[in-house]
């Protein structure tokens, strides 16, 4: 394939990401429980620069792995205290799960099989609805996505 065809396919994919996970992304409200009590604990780490011990009104909260909890408080301080930055961390791990699909597919099946796969991943209606809300979904969804890939090329060697 050639590499102006490549490249069109790629910013066909970001476009398709773009679209998906990032416009208008913190145009709604927090609408969840979830994600407005993972938002307010974000927001707390981000307020005492305390990313240790994450806490809720105070008490503490070790009920969820702290990773996208560190990225959203990172966001937060950032871009301020939005639903947007709450977000934005989960939508791009969402753009990271489509990379990875398209890059696997590309190498190990094909450059069309990649763009399909990753086009396909990018426009399910319940990838599109996760990505863009503070859950810890997708990036569970990211990293075992990886974990898989890993495994499959560690079996092919």
């Amino acid at each position: 394939m050639s590499s102006t065809t490549r490249n069109r396919n790629r910013i066909l994919l970001a476009l398709i990401c773009f679209v998906s996970f990032c416009l208008r992304l913190g145009s709604v409200g927090l609408f969840d429980f979830n994600e407005g009590f993972y938002a307010q604990v974000s927001r707390e780490m981000a307020l005492r620069s305390d990313y240790i011990t994450p806490r809720v009104n105070g008490l503490f909260f070790f009920d969820k792995p702290p990773f996208a909890l560190w990225q959203s408080a990172i966001s937060m301080k950032l871009f301020g205290a939005t639903e947007f930055a709450a977000r934005f961390p989960v939508a791009m791990a969402a753009i990271c799960l489509v990379i990875a699909v398209y890059w696997f597919g590309a190498k190990f099946f094909s450059e069309r099989a990649g763009l399909f796969a990753a086009a396909i991943v990018a426009m399910n209606p319940m990838m599109i609805g996760t990505a863009r809300q503070l859950t810890m979904d997708i990036h569970q969804t990211l990293w075992f996505a990886v974990a898989m890939m890993a495994f499959f090329i560690g079996y092919q060697g």
